[in-house]
């Protein structure tokens, strides 16, 4: 969705877009935006839906649905912004693509945040804090930055 709105990314039209040697690229870029559009919508509603299956309904769970959902979000855009910060173009390609794909593409996580059904029941769902598995993704973000961010050229 982001390159076929802006033009501009993995698979934007540019010599290094993943769509630059195809003809008719702004079709292409119609097409990824549609289907962006489409599948980004879908998401969010199945985000939502699997959060009421798994919390529950209602106003009171209202709390919890922001503490997830905003939490991933933070988590995620901090995740990019840090493996942007390897990026040999500099600041510039950190703040838009790293940042602003990241913050931008993920605000249907504020949405699903904010979508508490009006009618249903908590339930009880607890995850405990799994310090091997916040350490394992910790050390697999590292990697990935540095292996990832830097960019590649096949």
């Amino acid at each position: 969705m982001f390159s076929g709105a802006i033009g501009i990314g993995d698979l934007g039209p540019g010599r290094d877009g993943g769509i630059g040697p195809l003809p008719m690229p702004l079709a292409w870029r119609a097409g990824e935006f549609i289907v962006g559009v489409a599948i980004y919508i879908w998401v969010v509603r199945k985000g939502i839906a699997t959060l009421t299956e798994m919390i529950g309904g209602g106003a009171a769970t209202q709390g919890a649905r922001r503490r997830i959902a905003h939490g991933y979000y933070l988590a995620v855009g901090a995740a990019a912004a840090f493996v942007g910060l390897f990026n040999p173009v500099g600041i510039v390609i950190m703040l838009t693509s790293a940042i602003a794909s990241s913050f931008g593409g993920l605000a249907g996580m504020i949405s699903i945040g904010f979508a508490v059904p009006e009618t249903g029941t908590p339930r009880g769902f607890v995850i405990g804090r799994l310090w091997g598995v916040i350490a394992a993704g910790l050390i697999v973000t590292g990697v990935f930055a540095a292996v990832l961010g830097p960019t590649l050229r096949w």
